[in-house]
């Protein structure tokens, strides 16, 4: 995978698989199978581009291979929704690093007030 433009991510029970994060962190191109209905907001790929078939799976196949020769044949597409992919997982990681940090900061004061009431007894 590490060494491949496009990634197919078939569906596991949902949409959002460990498939695709894997494809995000070698920086391909993820090629993913829809199985929901809707798109939800984590998706950290160009839903529009990338999103195939209906929410039973059907076309999924057909519309990826169509992508896949698309983006072949015109290198400087590729490269630009690889940008853009890229773009929207640094964003995700970003976001989901400041929501731990803002945890941890949280939990500080109330970890040392424990410690202060723990070592009173």
């Amino acid at each position: 995978m590490a060494s491949a433009a496009l990634v197919y991510v078939p569906c596991g029970n949902v949409m959002e698989t460990h498939r695709l994060y894997e494809a995000m962190a070698t920086g391909g191109i993820p090629l993913v199978a829809r199985c929901e209905a809707s798109l939800r907001d984590w998706m950290p790929a160009p839903p529009e581009e990338l999103v195939h078939g209906d929410a039973s799976g059907t076309g999924a196949h057909a519309g990826m291979v169509a992508t896949a020769r698309r983006l072949m044949v015109n290198p400087s597409a590729a490269d630009a929704l690889q940008a853009e992919t890229a773009r929207r997982w640094a964003a995700q990681l970003d976001d989901l690093a400041g929501g731990v940090r803002r945890l941890v900061v949280a939990a500080i004061p109330r970890r040392a007030t424990e410690a202060s009431r723990l070592a009173a007894l």
